[in-house]
């Protein structure tokens, strides 16, 4: 059963279990990692969109975790921040330094404390970048859902889908002019907020 539950990148026990649209299963983190260099199924070479969690094979995988004795760990080792401030600032550095996986999962654990528009429209410019468009819209759908204020912003960005022109439009601009949160900002820079 083990295997059935493996990582084909890691090789490990599956965490934060995602599937792609051909069906193959990784953890999120390997995944984004290897959507980053890569843009087909680490598998079959297939198109990977939409790629999105499995959350009953999230359960299963920690199921068997918890049955075979080891850490109920539902992430792989990294360093998780206090506050929902600091993981929106990790995620704005791994913005800046072009580590969208990473950029993503901290924009994620900052969502699991606090439903923030603006990490909604952080983590869809990190999905964009991943040629992640469907994740990229559903962000900026919630973003928007949050604060109808986003709107005008974002809405912009579900018409890129439609049409190559704009797509690489979108892809050299970006969505937001991306800020620091209050606590921690910096004069005269433009990144991630």
């Amino acid at each position: 059963m083990s295997e059935a539950l493996e990582c084909p990148i890691c090789s490990e026990i599956l965490r934060d279990a995602y599937v792609t649209f051909c069906g193959h299963a990784f953890c999120e983190s390997c995944l984004l990692r290897w959507l980053q260099q890569k843009n087909f199924c680490p598998i079959c070479r297939k198109n990977p969109s939409p790629i999105h969690p499995d959350f009953a094979l999230r359960r299963i995988a920690i199921s068997y975790r918890k049955l075979s004795g080891e850490p109920d760990a539902t992430a792989h080792t990294e360093t998780a921040h206090s506050n929902p401030d600091e993981e929106r600032l990790a995620g704005n550095l791994a913005y800046q330094r072009g580590d969208y996986a990473e950029a993503i999962s901290a924009y994620t654990r900052a969502m699991s404390k606090q439903r923030d528009p603006i990490l909604y429209a952080n983590r869809a410019q990190c999905y964009v970048k991943l040629g992640q468009f469907r994740a990229g819209l559903e962000d900026c759908d919630e973003a928007t859902k949050l604060n109808p204020g986003f709107g005008p912003r974002l809405q912009w960005m579900e018409r890129m889908v439609d049409g190559t022109a704009v797509l690489v439009v979108m892809l050299s601009t970006p969505i937001l002019n991306l800020t620091p949160p209050l606590s921690s900002a910096s004069s005269g820079s433009s990144h991630a907020q």
